[in-house]
């Protein structure tokens, strides 16, 4: 009877170390990935890179005004697209906008740089938008003023518009076929700028679904696949609190990127850990961001969610 017995204790823990080997493997493999926290290099030089740049497109689906429920769920993306989207109005539709509508009088801006060098995309990666958008001061503004060119050059970032303005924006300007609820993180960006102006580094939101509303203006995007953004022989992703920064040039021999434009009414999904550098078009500009946290994401990417939440 004694044999059976150590047999069976033998055999439990061979199957409980192969268990915790099939654990621990995907874990390590998060780890040796994606929390190689060192200082990006300073110099020029570090970040020349010999990979061949290759350009791809953003899948597209057009809507008609007043249907986009017909092409649109929700939170939910055609069947085949890996959370990568644009859904655009039609040819010859315009988004219908009063802009008067916006009496905001508590918006958080910063002061925006008029620098040849903060107009292209070309050494976002690099530069920190610091240069380009003051953003060590904070100051609050008033949301018309900014559009009718009262106040120009100050740039809304992150900041949130009343609930009113919401209602317009999501049920009369754009009709979100889903709930605006407060799962929803909203995050708005409103601007009229002298000129184009990057205001956004390469960066990358590690633990959200982002939904992207144009309402007004242009921005041009510059988008890396999550794999490129956080692989060892990519970006190389520094994780920082809720976002993660590249942290040198990339190895890899070839990589996709994205460059899209959006105008009024295009709604732009993109899903974690894909980043962008944005650069923000001159004149009056409205885009509110919506984010989502589904909880597989963090199986996905354990480290970089939780290093984002604390």
């Amino acid at each position: 009877k004694k044999q059976p017995t150590k047999l069976r204790v033998r055999l439990f823990s061979f199957v409980s170390l192969v268990l915790l080997a099939i654990i621990v493997e995907p874990i390590y493999d998060q780890y040796s990935n994606h929390m190689h926290v060192v200082k990006p290099p300073a110099s020029f030089e570090d970040w020349r890179s010999k990979t061949d740049f290759i350009p791809a497109q953003i899948g597209m689906t057009y809507y008609e005004q007043g249907k986009l429920h017909e092409v649109l769920k929700g939170w939910h993306i055609k069947k085949g697209e890996p959370g990568f989207h644009v859904y655009r109005l039609k040819d010859n539709e315009d988004v219908k906008m009063d802009m008067s509508f916006f009496d905001d009088k508590s918006v958080r801006v910063f002061d925006v740089k008029d620098q040849d060098n903060c107009t292209a995309l070309t050494g976002t990666v690099l530069r920190n938008d610091n240069n380009c958008v003051n953003r060590y001061k904070v100051r609050i503004s008033n949301g018309r003023d900014i559009l009718d060119g009262t106040e120009r050059n100050a740039y809304g970032s992150f900041t949130a518009f009343s609930e009113k303005t919401m209602d317009y924006l999501t049920k009369e300007v754009v009709e979100y076929p889903g709930t605006i609820d407060a799962s929803m993180v909203e995050n708005a960006f409103i601007s009229n700028l002298h000129q184009s102006t990057i205001t956004a580094q390469l960066h990358n939101n590690p633990i959200s679904m982002s939904m992207a509303i144009q309402y007004i203006g242009k921005k041009t995007w510059l988008c890396f696949s999550a794999e490129d953004m956080t692989d060892r022989d990519g970006w190389a992703t520094v994780p920082a609190p809720a976002a993660g920064f590249p942290s040198r040039a990339p190895k890899k021999d070839k990589m996709k990127y994205y460059m899209y434009t959006s105008q009024p009414g295009d709604i732009f999904f993109f899903p974690p850990s894909w980043s962008h550098t944005v650069l923000t078009h001159a004149g009056p500009n409205v885009m509110v961001n919506f984010r989502q946290v589904f909880l597989k994401q963090f199986f996905f990417q354990p480290f970089l969610s939780l290093h984002a939440w604390l």
